[in-house]
This record gives structure tokens, C-alpha cells and sequence, in this order.
């Protein structure tokens, strides 16, 4: 008796089931006949994707309260596709996972880092790399359109802009993309507005106009207003407000620019709209505007100095290393023909882009390290080195501002000018060499007594120049060859300005 009452219980399970299932298929087929008599149909995701585009059986096992399964379903299916390389399907599998856990923060923190890095890197060649890493952009621009504001997404893209697009392997590749798909141009494949088109995003939509200010939908306050009092700083929603005060970008945007805009609006998001971040610390968090402004103006300045090399006709070199010699010795009497004075142009641009950015950053460091007192040591350099950044930009951008003038006047003044800011980059990168990349014993030897490697600074300058000359003549030697790649950061810039200084001096 109690075995057939036990089975009974059981088919009586199976039948509610059942009905919930058919339940559910006629209330999805209601539902559907009645979006398509509504003229305002609302679409769950800024993807086009909505739940209607999933299969009847997903849709019976979701309303009928069964969802729990077919993620547990999901999540195992697709992780095991990822580890045997076989992504058929697995985009499709994804944007289930998120739609049906969609208020879980941790889950899409993952998946867009799941699809930026994990499956990115299992692409044969570059360009399907980066493709990849879109698809994870678009699936977390999916889930800031359905939950805007969250300090949890809004960090994530911009850590794809600054650690996938900005730092990986592959950057040079990727900054040249996110450069020219900035600015206007026709799209290939999916785009923001017409996600049907080619079925996958190939590129970036346009961010900027033809004169290189952004996009006027892009800085389109959102429904949110917070103020940060400590850095008296308002945030209004819109999508770019943090680099509208940079703009123009005649060459386009660094990622480190776009990464920038990210992290300012998370930092903001955690200190006036107290949201915390589900994985990192609100040091980490409140950190990352400094880093990326850093970031940007030595990009820029990277930017300019391959500007120059096109100029001069010369092929591209990625290795920074090599950047500062390699247009150093060019003499003020040059002479451009029209291409090249476009690409010198395209150069004076970015190098200003850095003078400018480079005080915004040391700002934000301070900003972040009054907060943070725990870092002031940490950021010491980071802020002396962005400066520097800053100063040599000036004197590049002076100095081939000059070339291309044709009023005798201001081209002298411009030279003066070129030479005023090589001799303060001089004294910038001098002070870094000797205050934190050259042992400290050897300071105290080459410096005069009592003085340490701290207090560079209260110098002489004709000290400090003569101690970074010993220093050059101990890596020549190979004595500091250890120590060679770090001081080469640093000591190349001081041989390009003084290349430079005696070229515009003639």
C-alpha cells in the first residue's frame, strides 16, 4: 500500500509538472500576441536579446519557476565547451546565463571577464582576438543599459580598456583599432544601433565627431546627480562626461583615455553613491582614474613620437625603448612637404593631449593619496614621473610647432620655448634617476656628503647633472647592467632633450 501511494505521489509530481510546462507555453503564446498589438514593446536587453528569443522549453522551464535548473544546466555546459575549445553555441549559452541571473553582479564580473580573456586567447589570430574581446564589451554595455550606474560593470569595462586593450600581449594592435574606430567611420558588422547587421560586432562603434569631439549622445546626462564633496566633483550619467574637459582628439582615443572615463565614474559611484565593489577595495577602486591618466599620457606621448617617425618617412617601431633616439637628431632647418606637415600636426596634438593630461594626473594622485594616506610613498614616483612626462611633451611639441611655422618671430619664440622646457625635463628625469632607480649607496657616493637621494631635489643642478653622467659612464661600463633596463626609463629622455636642445639652438 505504501509502495502504490508512493507512486501515485509521484506521478501526481510528474503530472503538475506537465501542466505547469503546457501552463506556461500558452501563457508565453498570450504574452506574445499581446507585445505584437502593443506599440511599445519593451525589450529586456539594449542587445535586442530578450527572453521571446529563447526556445518555448526555455521559456516553460523559466516561468514555471525552474530556472534554477537550467542554469545549473548552463553553467557546467559552457564551462566544459571553454575547456575543449569548442565555442559553438557558447555565446548563445552565455547570454541565457545572464539573462536568467541577471541581478547577480559576480556572475557578469565574471562572464565579461570569461569572454575578454579566457576565450579571447583561444582565437588563432589577432583580429579574431579582438572581435572576442568586443563581444565581452557588448555583453557588459548589456547589462549597464538594464542596470545603469552599477559601480560592478561600469569597472569592469573600464578595465577592459585599460588591462586587455591597453596592457596585454597583443596592445599595439588593439590601441591602433580603438584609435581609428573612435573617430568617424563606416560600420562593418553589428553596431549599437543595428545589432542584426553582420551578426557580430567587427569594430568599435564611432565615439567622436569629425573635429574630434565626442559624440553629443555620448555626453547626454543620464537620471542620476552625485557629488563628490571631498574632490568636489559631480557626476551626471552620461556615458563619456569625464573626458569632454580633454577633447578634441583630432588622432582619436586611447584606450587608456576611454578606461580613464570608467574608473572616474566607478570611483564617484562608490564614494558619493556608496556602492562597493563586489571583488575590489575601495583603495583599489578610488586608485585606478590616477593610474589610467598616468597611462594616457604616456600614451600619448608614445602616440607623437610614432607621428614623428611617419613624418620623417621612417617605418613604425612599437618598442618604446627605441622611440626617443630615433627622431631625436632632427634639425630645425628641416623642411616638410605637405604629408609629412599633416603627420607633424597629428604629432604636435598628442604631445599637447599629454602636457594636459599629465597635471590631471598628478591631481588625481594627490586627490586619491589624501584619501588614501597609505599610498602617498607608493605614488611618490608615479606623480614625479607624469610630470616629467608632461614637461618633456611640451618641448616636443614646441619644438615641432617650430618646424612647421613660417613667421620668423614665432618660430624663434617657439624654439625658445622648445629649449626652456628640454632643460626642465632635464631636471625632471635627473631627479628620478638619482632619487629612485640608482642604488643607494652609489648616491651617497657621487652626491655631495650628507646629502641622500631624497633631497635630490635641494641640489645643485650642475651637481645632479654631473652624478647622472657617472651614472651613464657605470651603465656604459656594464657596472649597473642589472640596473640598466629601469635607468634606461629615464635616462633616455634626458639624452633626447639634450639632443634636441643643440638642434634648436642652431
Amino acid at each position: 500500500m505504501s509502495v502504490m501511494r508512493h507512486r501515485s505521489g509521484k506521478a501526481a509530481i510528474v503530472v503538475v509538472l506537465i501542466l505547469a510546462i503546457i501552463a506556461s507555453v500558452v501563457a508565453r503564446r498570450a504574452a506574445l500576441a499581446h507585445r505584437g498589438r502593443s506599440t511599445a514593446a519593451v525589450s529586456t536587453s539594449a542587445t535586442g536579446k530578450s527572453l521571446s528569443a529563447m526556445n518555448s522549453y526555455a521559456i516553460a522551464l523559466l516561468l514555471g519557476g525552474l530556472r534554477g535548473p537550467l542554469v545549473m544546466f548552463l553553467w557546467p555546459s559552457s564551462e566544459g565547451q571553454k575547456a575543449d575549445r569548442n565555442l559553438e553555441d557558447f555565446d548563445t549559452k552565455i547570454e541565457w546565463i545572464r539573462l536568467l541571473q541577471a541581478e547577480f553582479d559576480t556572475v557578469h564580473i565574471f562572464q565579461i571577464w570569461n569572454k575578454a580573456y579566457n576565450i579571447s586567447v583561444q582565437m588563432a589570430n589577432v583580429a579574431n582576438k579582438y572581435t572576442t574581446i568586443l563581444d565581452a564589451l557588448d555583453y557588459a554595455n548589456s547589462v549597464d543599459s538594464e542596470r545603469p550606474n552599477n559601480v560592478n560593470i561600469i569597472s569592469a569595462i573600464g578595465g577592459i580598456y585599460f588591462d586587455k586593450f591597453g596592457n596585454s600581449q597583443e596592445k599595439n594592435f588593439y590601441k591602433r583599432h580603438v584609435r581609428a574606430e573612435t573617430l568617424p567611420h563606416v560600420m562593418v558588422g553589428k553596431s549599437r544601433d543595428n545589432q542584426a547587421v553582420g551578426g557580430r560586432r567587427l569594430q568599435l562603434d564611432p565615439k567622436l565627431d569629425a573635429k574630434g569631439n565626442i559624440l553629443p549622445e555620448l555626453l547626454k546626462p543620464g537620471t542620476i546627480t552625485l557629488t563628490d564633496t571631498g574632490r568636489n566633483e559631480t557626476y551626471n550619467g552620461a556615458e563619456l562626461q569625464f573626458l569632454e574637459r580633454f577633447q578634441p582628439f583630432p588622432n582619436g582615443l586611447s584606450p587608456f583615455a576611454i578606461a580613464y572615463n570608467y574608473y572616474k565614474r566607478a570611483q564617484i559611484l562608490q564614494e558619493a553613491g556608496k556602492q562597493r565593489h563586489a571583488q575590489l577595495s575601495d583603495l583599489v577602486v578610488d586608485s585606478r582614474p590616477a593610474l589610467a591618466l598616468k597611462n594616457w599620457a604616456e600614451d600619448e606621448l608614445w602616440f607623437g613620437r610614432r607621428m614623428e617617425l611617419a613624418m620623417l618617412g621612417k617605418p613604425n617601431v612599437d618598442d618604446h625603448t627605441f622611440l626617443d633616439g630615433l627622431t631625436a637628431e632632427l634639425p630645425g632647418s628641416t623642411k616638410l612637404d605637405e604629408a609629412a606637415a599633416a603627420k607633424a600636426r597629428s604629432a604636435i596634438a598628442a604631445f599637447d593631449a599629454a602636457t594636459r593630461i599629465a597635471p590631471a594626473a598628478d591631481l588625481e594622485y594627490q586627490a586619491h593619496t589624501a584619501r588614501y594616506s597609505q599610498n602617498i610613498k607608493l605614488y611618490q614616483q608615479h606623480r614625479e614621473s607624469v610630470l616629467a612626462t608632461g614637461i618633456i611633451a611640451a618641448g616636443d611639441r614646441d619644438f615641432l610647432s617650430a618646424i612647421i611655422e613660417s613667421d620668423p618671430a614665432k618660430r624663434q619664440a617657439l624654439f625658445a620655448s622648445a629649449i626652456a622646457n628640454y632643460e626642465k625635463a632635464i631636471d625632471a628625469y635627473s631627479i628620478l634617476v638619482l632619487r629612485y632607480e640608482t642604488p643607494p649607496e652609489l648616491v651617497e657616493r657621487l652626491l655631495p656628503p650628507g646629502t641622500d637621494r631624497l633631497n635630490v631635489d635641494k641640489l645643485d643642478r650642475q651637481q645632479r647633472l654631473m652624478a647622472v653622467a657617472q651614472v651613464k659612464q657605470l651603465i656604459d661600463s656594464g657596472v649597473l647592467a642589472d640596473q640598466a633596463e629601469d635607468l634606461g626609463e629615464f635616462m633616455r629622455p634626458i639624452g633626447r632633450a639634450e639632443v634636441r636642445i643643440k638642434f634648436a639652438a642652431k
